[in-house]
């Protein structure tokens, strides 16, 4: 019988002093079963183990993780990269790395893991100094991204800060909704390159494909009637038939 979240939730285990350690949410027990939850414990990992997807969406949303351990052979192949994409969804702000555990490790479970969005694939019965090593390597990249994606974004007398949200043109606070922020931080780190309207859906709305739709269109619009009023610039140009570019200087 599966256990409520609540006590699942018990699984946390912190210890004395470490509340700023990462931590690393494992969806279903098998980490209990085979010993590595000790390991990870005794490097000062935070370990929380929850026992469905709810669960982990509600952990998720309740505290950001640094990395989710995956139990990969209790979910079928074509359930991996919705569940994978869906909690990643739920931490949209803040990236966090996937390793996802196989019964049998094989070149093509590997493929097929890492296809589905997994950064690493392992074996469950991997040892623990490996384990470790893996996890630490993730952790690290990830940090250093995040970091570099908290880094203030200034293009001519625009100024975007990722972290607070913020956004300034000269000495005016623009306020934007959550997609606006995120189309326009897009364009910022993309200055003076053309941005197709294709890899916008793709980077900001995560569409694989164009559907058809003129969302990016739209958005653009609201954009320009926050972002141009009261200079005589405007910020964002369009590139006919192609998508939209910022530049820097005239």
């Amino acid at each position: 019988m599966r256990q409520t979240y609540e006590e699942a939730d018990s699984y946390l285990k912190r210890k004395p002093g470490d509340a700023m350690h990462e931590r690393l949410l494992v969806l279903e027990p098998f980490l209990r079963n085979n010993g590595l939850e000790d390991i990870l414990l005794k490097d000062e990992y935070a370990v929380q183990i929850v026992l469905t997807e709810h669960e982990a969406m509600r952990a998720i949303n309740e505290k950001p993780v640094d990395m989710l351990l995956l139990d990969g052979s209790a979910y079928h192949l074509s359930s991996l990269h919705k569940i994978m994409k869906a909690m990643l969804r739920e931490q949209g702000d803040r990236p966090f790395p996937i390793i996802l555990f196989q019964e049998y490790l094989s070149a093509e479970a590997v493929i097929e893991g890492l296809g589905a969005g997994a950064n690493d694939v392992v074996s469950k019965n991997i040892e623990g100094k490996e384990l470790l090593a893996r996890v630490r390597n993730l952790l690290r990249i990830f940090r250093i991204e995040n970091e570099r994606d908290n880094q203030t974004v200034m293009v001519g007398d625009l100024v975007i800060d990722p972290g607070s949200r913020k956004v300034m043109r000269g000495e005016t606070l623009i306020s934007l909704t959550v997609k606006e922020f995120d189309l326009l931080l897009y364009l910022a780190r993309h200055a003076n390159q053309v941005c197709t309207r294709e890899e916008i859906l793709k980077k900001v709305w995560d569409y694989d494909f164009h559907m058809g739709t003129n969302v990016v269109d739209v958005y653009i619009r609201h954009l320009r009637t926050k972002m141009d009023k009261g200079f005589s610039k405007k910020l964002i140009q369009s590139v006919r038939g192609v998508g939209y570019i910022i530049k820097e200087g005239d």
